[in-house]
């Protein structure tokens, strides 16, 4: 066939221009003082541990490394999205995160290392659950990047859903914070599914106690996706795993996690209760109210009771972190003296601390009215 283009120097000076954008000039190389304050910042984050130190050295070095190709920037902003977070500042965290990826999606992207983009998309799930409440645009986003920070975590030589189930058995800490950004979406079935993964994938990993709270939030995610005309799945989701916190067992050093199981244990007794009552069995819900109640009141005496203890014996008395933790991890799910019976009646513990959704939080009101 003939070629009938016909060359004009309108039409290549385009093609030249075309070019040049798709690939672009080599940048000048960073200069040995720009190199060695990057050292320095990374220095201060990675060795000293130092976010404090480290973040006006990050922020100076992604200043004077804006002319390298965009996989380096990438990786820089992802570095400093991961200093906000460690200064607790997770909206400014959100954007950086949101800056890598937008710079790996890009020209030159592509040559970005493949581990950033899936520690860039956890950081910004977790950057959005922290503090989201029932935010439900940030909790649909963080549920989605988790989706897929996970899925690339998998075997790249499996298909899709089996790559994503790869993902969840190598970090169950992720998957369960995905199920509550699911909860936090309004997608209670699906935070339901993905707690039950999480809850087979820490008792692979021998963490016992997070499992049985993974099955603990299915149950109460399955209590928010239930009708007052059937109950059935949610009621024995939730009996069940009730049933397994006295499997957790543990020494002196376990007591913060102990004290969470009970704590949750608590919440999924009032969940059970909930149901219970909207659907018109108030025997059965005024007998797990009780229950509920006198369970998170030991849980308090108990710790207070060790408290006593550990005055008497002049025992060094842990000291909270002037920082609060974020709130985004199964570690910093509530304890001891951050949960009673009473918090259920206020919507702002409901919405801030629980996160419970609007259609869970009218039926424990109403039992908690008795009406």
């Amino acid at each position: 066939m003939t070629d009938t283009h016909i060359s004009s120097p309108l039409s290549d000076g385009i093609s030249s221009w075309i070019l040049a954008e798709a690939d672009p000039p080599p940048a000048a190389p960073p200069t040995e003082a720009e190199i060695t304050s990057l050292r320095e910042a990374f220095g201060a984050f990675f060795g000293e541990r130092n976010p404090q130190k480290a973040l006006p050295l990050l922020t100076n070095a992604l200043q004077s490394f804006e002319r390298q190709p965009p996989d380096e920037r990438a990786a820089l902003y992802r570095v400093r999205g991961d200093c906000y977070m460690a200064l607790q500042l997770p909206r400014e965290a959100a954007d950086d995160y949101g800056r890598c990826l937008g710079l790996m999606d890009g020209i030159g992207g592509e040559k970005a290392d493949p581990s950033e983009r899936p520690l860039a998309r956890l950081g910004r799930a977790r950057a959005l659950r922290s503090g989201t409440g029932l935010d439900e645009k940030r909790n649909t986003q963080a549920a989605e990047d988790y989706r897929v920070a996970l899925t690339l975590t998998g075997n790249d030589d499996l298909e899709e859903e089996e790559r994503l189930a790869d993902g969840v058995s190598k970090n169950p800490y992720a998957a369960w914070e995905w199920g509550m950004s699911q909860r936090g979406s309004g997608n209670f079935l699906g935070a339901a599914k993905t707690h039950a993964r999480a809850m087979v994938a820490f008792e692979t990993v021998g963490d016992h106690a997070a499992a049985v709270i993974s099955a603990l939030d299915r149950g109460i995610d399955l209590a928010a996706a239930s009708s007052n005309q059937d109950i059935a799945k949610a009621r024995d989701a939730l009996e069940l795993s009730i049933r397994s916190t006295p499997t957790v067992k543990g020494d002196d050093k376990d007591i913060p996690i102990l004290q969470r199981v009970i704590a949750k244990e608590g919440e999924a007794r009032m969940a059970l209760a909930s149901i219970l009552w909207d659907a018109n069995e108030r025997s059965a819900a005024e007998t797990e109210l009780g229950e509920a109640c006198a369970r998170l009141e030991q849980l308090d005496a108990d710790a207070d009771a060790r408290d006593k203890v550990v005055e008497k014996k002049n025992f060094p008395k842990q000291i909270k972190p002037l920082i609060s933790n974020l709130g985004y991890s199964i570690d910093d799910i509530l304890g001891a003296r951050e949960i009673g019976c009473s918090s259920f009646k206020r919507e702002s513990f409901l919405t801030e601390k629980v996160q419970w959704p609007p259609v869970l939080q009218e039926k424990v009101l109403k039992l908690q009215r008795l009406k």
